[in-house]
């Protein structure tokens, strides 16, 4: 079967100006071009903007669609892979309800909720990331310890946090050399704050002492690395020139 742009359109709920603007980003074709210039589009292009759009509902930027529609990924297993996606979205939802819902009903009650219950579930962005690295049981130990924790020790651990960023910040600031005593120091302190951490691979306590099992080196050199390649790590140290810099010592600490 074949549809007009304007058809299309109105079927996927969008407008001929954005399938026209897929066409000029290289990601939706048209299946021919008619003598008057009119676009139309077969049912193998309808299969592609179905992953366009699926792709865009998980907020996927225009240059990694186009990678993806272009990577020699078969369709159907292209499809299987957003929909596990999709799956992992509805259930965040689910229980993202479930917090809405204990608060109307404390609302209702006239009962309170403390921070955590509040927030619980509202914030998940790295759940998916651990597990997908180190395994639900990793996710899971690390969100039990969490939550047994009171508020004052939550804001002992985030003040803990702020203070370790900010020392290796100035560090940086002051010129200092991976290598030298202070950001040795401050290595270690950091491996030590890592391995105090339920649920991660480096929660040892032979690494508190300094002597650092290969798993907990592996950790810490993956960490590492990640720090200056990921936005969301290179801003706690400043950017990512400061983010290559806690890099490096760590790398020379549990390498030396």
């Amino acid at each position: 079967m074949e549809y007009s742009i304007k058809q299309l359109a109105q079927i996927a709920g969008t407008t001929s100006r954005t399938l026209r603007h897929y066409g000029e980003c290289g990601l939706l074709q048209p299946s021919r071009i008619g003598a008057n210039g009119y676009r139309f589009y077969d049912d193998q292009s309808v299969l592609v903007l179905q992953r366009i759009l699926l792709m865009r509902r998980l907020g996927m930027p225009l240059e990694d669609i186009k990678h993806a529609l272009t990577n020699g990924e078969e369709h159907g297993q292209a499809l299987r892979t957003l929909a596990a996606a999709l799956r992992k979205e509805r259930d965040a939802l689910d229980r993202r309800l479930v917090t809405i819902d204990q608060t109307i009903t404390a609302l209702e009650n006239g009962t309170k909720m403390n921070a955590h219950e509040a927030l619980e579930n509202i914030n998940e962005q790295y759940k998916e990331e651990v597990t997908d690295r180190w395994g639900a049981d990793a996710y899971k130990q690390g969100d039990n310890w969490w939550k047994s924790l009171s508020e004052g020790e939550r804001q002992e651990f985030h003040n803990q946090v702020r203070s370790l960023n900010s020392d290796w910040i100035a560090a940086w600031e002051a010129g200092v050399s991976p290598e030298s005593g202070n950001a040795q120091a401050l290595a270690q302190r950091h491996i030590e704050w890592l391995c105090g951490i339920p649920g991660t691979p480096a929660y040892s306590a032979s690494a508190v002492r300094g002597e650092f099992t290969e798993q907990v080196a592996q950790y810490v050199e993956g960490l590492a690395n990640m720090y200056p390649a990921d936005p969301r790590f290179a801003a706690n140290y400043g950017g990512e020139a400061g983010a290559v810099f806690v890099r490096d010592a760590l790398l020379h600490r549990i390498r030396n």
